[in-house]
This record gives C-alpha cells, sequence and structure tokens, in this order.
C-alpha cells in the first residue's frame, strides 16, 4: 500500500472526519510505513509488529495510525467495512 492508496481508500469509505483533537479538516498523509511493536502482557515471547500508516493533522499534528493489514484487507475483498 502506498500513498495514494491509502488516501483513496479513507475517501471511498468516508472517513474524512475533521480532527479529533482540534477540528481542522486538513490533514496530510506520511509518505512511508511504521510499525508498532506487539508484545504480550508478561513481556514473553516472540515480538510482533504491525505494520501502519500515518494521517496527521496540518494545524496541531494529531497522527493517526492506520493498520496496512486491515485495509488491505478490505481492498482484497472489495466490500466497504461497516
Amino acid at each position: 500500500m502506498d500513498y495514494k492508496q491509502l488516501k483513496d481508500f479513507l475517501t471511498r469509505i468516508d472517513a474524512t472526519l475533521p480532527c479529533h483533537r482540534c477540528g481542522n479538516p486538513e490533514f496530510a498523509i506520511v509518505d512511508g510505513k511504521g510499525e508498532f511493536a506487539i508484545k504480550n502482557f508478561q513481556g514473553k515471547g516472540v515480538e510482533q509488529t504491525l505494520p501502519v500508516m500515518f494521517v496527521v493533522c496540518s494545524t496541531c499534528g494529531a497522527v493517526t495510525p492506520h493498520a496496512m493489514g486491515a485495509i488491505d484487507t478490505v481492498l482484497s475483498e472489495g466490500a466497504k467495512p461497516n
């Protein structure tokens, strides 16, 4: 998934609400990917990562991650999520 695919996907599912922190309607999509580290509650076991792309408010800088795997699943099924 790239910048354009994420932008098109968010537009298609009407994920266009204003910023949850300041109400600004303008956002930027970071052209790149990140990962969240996932560990179990005891801190044992194999660490996993969750690949994400980020949307950033252009006024206050609030960051919203979007899980790439979940979006890829929805796109491959060709369905709009509930």
